[in-house]
């Protein structure tokens, strides 16, 4: 990322205090540009000046001593969860976050680069499974893929910066408790605008909703079946169904691909084999890792006439070229 010039008086701060005027002569920029830059981050807190004219010298604030940070950014969409299961939100979040990141840098630096991956985030809209991630998962079904294209709303997780908030309240909302609903609720907000807008770009004919595999007091996906439903009642539902051997095996606790292909295979159905068929179809689920249970599904839909071409959207999804093992959801 490009360095912003209160990225660069914080760097040359860090070393050591500074005046304006040597800030001046080390950054080649106008003295009226330095008090500029200097007063903005005096009020933001991480500067502090010391010493009268024409004596007056800047140096960093204590990270400390720093209580709040005055970002909006940080406050609306930073979450941290400690290492003794504490969900720390905001500023407190963040302090707590950052005592254990990023060492080489200071805090300003870590609330900009924050604020930044946030920003590309929202300029992004929705995320699609790149070119990477679909040879991996071509590679592990061992045939070309059946998907016609998977997209999630939000990630997983942060590059430096871990879990995002949004996957922490689907944590939180899968964890079963009615006492979560408030949870999903949010998520479900913050995911129906895209998915309504996707089924219209994409001419969207059918929907179908991956059903959980865990028995909960409450589930997100069929909450979100249920709402979609009074939502677009003209929309058809194709009724997926999902079965289960002597005990249940869910996904998440699968080491293997071939073992992951196999579950999707063999526990997923669709009991409308022959009565109609769709064009484009879309497949909703909470959240995407390898892709491998969507494009298994798809390739059931295909192969029984129920789709003709298959796309999967998911509320949480991985940037990561390697496929991480969510254990939680």
């Amino acid at each position: 990322m490009k360095q912003t010039r209160k990225q660069e008086i914080i760097r040359l701060l860090n070393r050591r205090e500074y005046s304006p005027a040597d800030l001046q002569k080390k950054m080649g920029v106008s003295l009226v540009t330095v008090h500029h830059h200097l007063k903005e981050l005096c009020q933001d807190g991480y500067v502090e000046k010391w010493g009268r004219p024409p004596s007056v010298i800047y140096r960093l604030v204590p990270e400390e001593s720093i209580d709040r940070i005055p970002s909006d950014v940080v406050e609306n969409h930073f979450v941290f969860k400690d290492p003794v299961g504490n969900i720390l939100v905001g500023s407190k979040g963040f302090l707590q976050w950052s005592r254990h990141a990023l060492k080489q840098k200071t805090l300003y630096e870590k609330v900009l680069d924050y604020e930044a991956y946030i920003q590309k985030l929202k300029e992004q809209n929705v995320h699609v499974f790149s070119h990477e991630k679909e040879q991996r998962l071509r590679e592990e079904v061992g045939e070309p893929l059946h998907i016609k294209k998977i997209l999630f709303l939000f990630p997983y997780a942060l590059p430096d910066f871990g879990k995002t908030k949004e996957y922490l309240l689907l944590e939180r909302a899968k964890e079963g408790d009615s006492r979560n609903k408030k949870y999903a609720e949010e998520l479900i907000a913050l995911f129906f605008p895209a998915l309504e807008r996707f089924v219209q770009e994409k001419n969207i004919d059918a929907v179908a909703f991956v059903p959980p595999s865990a028995s909960r007091e409450f589930q997100i996906m069929s909450r979100m079946k249920k709402l979609f439903s009074e939502m677009k009642g003209d929309m058809p539902i194709i009724p997926l169904k999902k079965k289960h051997g002597e005990t249940v095996q869910q996904q998440k606790n699968l080491k293997y691909p071939a073992e992951r292909l196999e579950n999707a295979d063999k526990t997923f159905y669709i009991p409308t084999e022959g009565e109609k068929a769709y064009h484009r179809v879309l497949l909703v689920d909470d959240f995407v890792g390898s892709g491998a249970t969507l494009n298994q599904i798809a390739k059931k839909m295909i192969s029984q006439g129920v789709g003709e071409e298959v796309f999967g959207i998911t509320i949480i999804g991985s940037m990561e070229k390697k496929f991480p093992v969510v254990r939680k959801v």
